[in-house]
């Protein structure tokens, strides 16, 4: 009987030892999942707090809404454009602070993001109710999903674009007045650009004029082929464009010859030099010409009729001398020097 008792003691013992050592091991696991979530917690309260500094201090407008327009939070650069809190701004819509036709914008960007599941780009001019200034903002918006997959709302980031605007519109400006300028340069000049492959890139307008068709047709093919160039003319612009991709020129004047569709042979005088990048690398050549066939014409005429007068001068029976009209004789004939028997020399002498 005794021994039953002990038995039955060391049973009672034994599972109540049992018992406490669950409930310590129960207690050490459950202090370890404490100590763990404090840390989690903890974390993430450093990275809302990073967080939410970092929306703070941004220097775009963000913002947040449920899926019908009503406000759940926003940074202070968006509390200047309504000119109010978060707080009075939380639970309101755009409604309650801009115009009618300006928050049906708003809303219809919103209705986009939402329905179509993606990233909406849009710009807007806003005017900042916090001081009246006027603001071209790139607007990006994207719906918002919980963990579940379910769309909560649309979040806004609005980043301020006006400089951004002014410069393109004064590049635009500055494009404008040079083209106009390169345009009107005049119907015997042509402006050209081309790429290292030859492909032309931009004609301006006096190129129809020179060559007799349409530049629209001859922007973006080689100009070796699209030009009908005498044989040794191209043989000469080929020559000179392989020294610019070997750097042995970089630039150059050339005569060249063609053959105009209405007008026969013509002579071009162009110049150009090669464009490189920042790297060095050979990316196009840019250059001007200009149609110098009736010049030359000019030129022969002149040198001819030159001729012809010195020849007249030189075969007349009257003596003549010429001068330069400031005591230089430039020409004295045959008769002159066979009658008084004086060359140039000795009398620019005396």
């Amino acid at each position: 009987m005794e021994k039953m008792n002990y038995t039955h003691l060391c049973q009672v013992v034994g599972g109540a030892l049992l018992i406490i050592g669950l409930i310590l091991l129960w207690n050490y696991s459950l202090a370890r999942q404490i100590a763990r979530r404090k840390q989690a917690e903890a974390e993430l309260a450093r990275e809302r707090g990073f967080l939410k500094t970092l929306i703070a201090t941004i220097p775009d407008l963000i913002w947040l809404k449920d899926p019908d327009g009503v406000y759940l939070a926003c940074n202070p650069r968006f509390e200047q454009f309504f000119g109010a809190a978060e707080a009075d701004i939380v639970g309101k819509t755009d409604y309650d602070f801009v115009s009618k036709e300006l928050a049906d914008f708003f809303r219809e960007h919103d209705r986009i993001a939402l329905e179509k599941g993606e990233i909406s780009i849009n710009e807007e001019d806003v005017i900042f109710a916090s001081d009246g200034h006027c603001e071209r903002l790139e607007t990006t918006k994207t719906s918002m999903c919980d963990a579940l997959g379910h769309v909560i709302g649309v979040m806004g980031i609005g980043h301020n674009i006006t400089e951004r605007k002014r410069t393109e519109q004064a590049l635009r400006e500055s494009h404008e007045k040079y083209q106009h300028l390169m345009d009107d340069i005049g119907p015997n000049f042509v402006i050209f650009s081309y790429r290292v492959n030859g492909v032309i890139e931009y004609l301006s307008n006096g190129f129809a004029h020179v060559f007799g068709f349409p530049a629209q047709s001859a922007v973006g093919l080689p100009w070796q082929r699209v030009i009908p160039w005498q044989a040794d003319s191209l043989a000469l612009a080929l020559e000179t464009h392989a020294r610019f991709v070997s750097r042995e020129q970089d630039e150059t004047e050339l005569e060249l010859c063609f053959l105009h569709p209405n007008h026969g042979l013509r002579l071009v005088e162009l110049t150009a030099h090669p464009v490189r990048d920042a790297d060095g690398q050979f990316t196009h050549v840019e250059g001007i010409l200009q149609d110098i066939t009736e010049r030359k014409h000019l030129e022969e005429t002149l040198r001819t009729s030159q001729e012809m007068f010195l020849a007249v001068i030189d075969l007349s029976p009257v003596p003549l001398a010429l001068n330069d009209g400031h005591g230089t004789i430039t020409l004295l004939n045959r008769a002159f020097v066979q009658t008084f028997g004086y060359d140039i020399v000795f009398l620019n002498r005396l």
